[in-house]
């Protein structure tokens, strides 16, 4: 039997040299908003030490823990790492500093110290593997990802825990992976695909496509891949039923199209993304910007990201018809963005031309306000039924926003669904908890990372109905509730689950994308920037209250005497959380006034 300290010793000295931090690897890292970031080239003994503690955590928790390889909307020459505890989520704040202190130690001892403060004294048999836990890694399809493998091995193999590797997966798959692992009551691992791909099958038959006559919703939406791991998983997602839903394969800027298994269910056949009109009765997915084979193209004029801080239609989208709905993931799936472009700010053009369009975005708060209209719309008719019977609903819904919130946003919420949000600070880390205070809990970042939590009471009264043995029908309401539980990726945000739950809500309204823009709001003009800086450190905002600085002294009363030049202006500047970046956010009611803001407050940015 060996004891922790022994066992760390002895097993760690033997990659002694490989442990200790080479000259070019001194930077201190700082486990940020999405853990580690930073050029390929320089994380490989950050990700092997983080694999290290997420192997410890395994051992010590006796769980399956997740490693993360990804950088999400960064440039393909970035990666990054991050941990995924055992319940799926984010790795809790508590172990950050733990975390940091053992990425960032110079001192070998301190090294083995460190490690032996991460696991319980208590004779723990540390000196085979534990093979009845693991860690699982995911990676994206990032040119460095398959080096960067090789050194989470290396840290597992260090801790001696057993390890299981996908591949060319998205980041929201790995964390319902991770959740399954250690939940057999939430999923099987396995399904991943299948048991949103079901979901979407049984809402798309609870909600037939409008009369011809009478139809607004268009089956047919043009998705922006960003060239990223999205485009090899998007169409799996799509029920095999060819009547139900079927897909566009090919798109302009490919040669060679892969995908994980070379195979396709639910394709019959694969034609040009600008072919005939689509004649059936589900959704038509035209999959675009998805040469995962061409690593310079990640993210590169494309994604969820670029829509959103750019403000430009993603390559390839230039010439689509006028009014087109069109959606953008991020390199690893996790965002979500909508767009159209506005026919009637476009000189009569038929096409879209970058020098006259008008973007028009459907952000992350735009989605909130779709899945909150639609779930508060079921607990109104729910409420109708109940009320026959004597029985009152005993659900709450609440919606949880950060400060990059659109105004007009939390206007809607208040005004027209009567919910106030919640406002945390930015991360998932402080948004996800806030949501699970609530029966169904919304939350999403202007960005469009986000979803909607359920919570067990929730699970139960629905089951209540399904489960009754009184032959009465179940209340559709019920069905479509039901049925959005399970497109949902509630273990975290997922832009994949979260395109098919718009698509299957606005076919429920029968809404175009101009009429979910009309039916909940117009967003005030609002401009985000991203200024470089050499050190984020630099600039630190209150410890509860993100939209004002404390550091640089004296530059937040700057921010405000600018600020205040603008009619019902409002902006902020915090550092971000993963790069060497400090974003900017600026909201006014006139655009010009928005874009003047963020460009003054650029130049206070050093």
């Amino acid at each position: 039997m060996c004891l922790v300290k022994d066992l760390i010793e002895s097993v760690v000295s033997l990659e002694k040299k490989k442990i200790k931090k080479n000259k070019q690897e001194m930077a201190k890292f700082c486990y940020g908003t999405s853990g580690y970031r930073d050029t390929g080239e320089k994380l490989s003994l950050v990700v092997t030490r983080t694999a290290y503690f997420a192997a410890l955590r395994a051992r010590s928790m006796h769980k399956s823990i997740g490693l993360m390889i990804t950088a999400s909307h960064n440039p393909p020459e970035d990666n990054g790492v991050k941990v995924i505890d055992w319940t799926g989520s984010m790795l809790p704040v508590e172990c950050e500093p733990e975390l940091d202190q053992l990425v960032n130690v110079e001192d070998f001892g301190q090294f083995v110290h460190l490690s032996c403060g991460l696991l319980p004294e208590n004779n723990l048999v540390l000196d085979r593997r534990d093979e009845d836990v693991q860690v699982i890694i995911g990676t994206d399809t990032r040119a460095s990802s398959p080096m960067l493998l090789l050194s989470a091995i290396k840290g597992c193999d260090l801790a001696k825990c057993s390890y299981q590797v996908f591949e060319n997966h998205t980041t929201p798959q790995l964390h319902f992976i991770v959740r399954a692992c250690n939940d057999n009551s939430f999923a099987d691992p396995g399904a991943y695909v299948t048991r949103f791909r079901d979901a979407v099958e049984n809402f798309l038959k609870l909600v037939p496509l409008a009369a011809a006559e009478r139809r607004r919703y268009s089956p047919t939406v043009y998705v922006d891949c960003a060239n990223g791991v999205g485009g090899l998983w998007l169409n799996q997602y799509l029920p095999e039923m060819s009547t139900v839903l079927t897909a566009q394969l090919s798109s302009p800027n490919n040669q060679a199209f892969h995908s994980p298994t070379n195979s396709w269910p639910g394709s019959k056949k694969s034609i040009g993304w600008m072919d005939a009109e689509y004649e059936g009765d589900g959704l038509n997915a035209r999959v675009m910007n998805d040469a995962t084979n061409v690593s310079a193209l990640l993210n590169c004029k494309s994604g969820a990201d670029y829509v959103k801080i750019e403000r430009k239609v993603p390559r390839g989208f230039e010439k689509l018809p006028m009014g087109s709905r069109c959606a953008s993931l991020d390199g690893d799936a996790d965002r979500l963005v909508y767009f159209y472009v506005d026919e009637h700010s476009n000189d009569g053009d038929e096409q879209y031309k970058p020098e006259n369009g008008m973007l028009k975005l459907m952000d992350g708060d735009h989605i909130a306000a779709l899945f909150t209209r639609f779930v508060v719309d079921q607990f109104n008719d729910l409420r109708k039924v109940l009320d026959k019977t004597g029985r009152e609903l005993p659900l709450k819904v609440g919606v949880v926003q950060t400060a990059y919130s659109n105004g007009n946003s939390r206007r809607y919420f208040m005004d027209k669904l009567k919910i106030e949000p919640v406002v945390v600070k930015t991360g998932v880390k402080h948004l996800d908890p806030a949501a699970r205070k609530f029966d169904v809990g919304v939350y999403f970042e202007a960005n469009g990372h986000g979803t909607i939590c359920f919570s067990q009471n929730f699970h139960e009264f629905i089951d209540s109905f399904v489960n009754s043995e009184t032959g009465e029908e179940i209340p559709r309401p019920v069905q479509l509730l039901r049925q959005l539980a399970g497109v949902i990726n509630e273990v975290v945000g997922d832009g994949i689950a979260d395109l098919l739950a718009v698509e299957c809500i606005l076919r429920y309204y029968n809404w175009s994308i101009q009429d979910w823009e009309l039916e909940t709001y117009k967003s005030l003009p609002s401009c985000s920037r991203k200024v470089q800086v050499k050190d984020r450190e630099r600039y630190k905002t209150k410890q509860d209250v993100e939209t004002e600085l404390v550091e640089p002294s004296g530059l937040q009363s700057k921010i405000d005497a600018i600020v205040k030049k603008y009619k019902r202006a409002r902006a902020f500047v915090r550092p971000s959380g993963t790069e060497s970046i400090v974003r900017i956010y600026a909201e006014a009611v006139v655009e010009e006034h928005a874009n003047k803001l963020a460009e003054e407050l650029a130049k206070l940015i050093h």
